[in-house]
């Protein structure tokens, strides 16, 4: 319960702040290249992530762009927060449910 109510929003808006907003948003203000840094941000979003294996770096970038293209074309920061929340919330809940290791939350 203090998993997903506390720690998982808070890594949300933490990581969409820094990889999303910061990243994408602020720094596209000063270059108007909104879709090239997506990209970086996505990769040091999967760089970030890199204690989670191969795969899991993979996938995390791969998330960490359609992210990134979310927020760009909506606009909107709480979208991407509660995306990322939810895929945070749905993977631990499936590695509850299966009885797997707990996910790496980074």
């Amino acid at each position: 319960a203090v998993l997903l109510g506390g720690v998982l929003p808070v890594i949300a808006l933490v990581e969409e702040f820094l990889f999303r907003a910061a990243a994408v948003g602020a720094a596209s203000s000063l270059t108007g290249g909104a879709w090239a840094l997506a990209a970086v941000s996505s990769l040091a979003f999967a760089l970030g992530h890199g204690a989670q294996g191969r795969a899991g770096v993979a996938v995390t970038g791969a998330l960490g762009f359609v992210l990134a293209a979310g927020f760009i074309l909506s606009g909107s920061f709480l979208v991407v927060v509660v995306a990322h929340y939810v895929v945070n919330a749905l993977e631990f809940l499936v590695h509850e449910r299966l009885g797997l290791p707990d996910p790496i939350w980074s």
